[in-house]
């Protein structure tokens, strides 16, 4: 499969998006697959809403630190 060309190409867009994204993306991506496995009865509600909670915290301080970064 490694070297068939559309898996490559395939792979440079996935690290182009997770370059662009960042932190980002990996908050929504995390939060979504919560949403899905709530959605699912995988994960009951007082946890999701306790997850979801901790994501938006972690996502903000993130966006702090990259505020700092490009101010720097």
């Amino acid at each position: 499969m490694k070297k068939l060309e559309v898996w490559k190409e395939a792979v440079k867009l996935s690290k182009k998006k997770y370059s662009v994204t960042e932190n980002f993306g990996l908050t929504i991506e995390i939060l979504s697959q919560l949403i899905v496995s709530r959605d699912l009865n995988f994960l009951n509600e007082e946890d999701y809403l306790k997850l979801r909670n901790t994501i938006y915290k972690i996502s903000n301080m993130l966006n702090s630190l990259r505020k700092l970064q490009l101010n720097d």
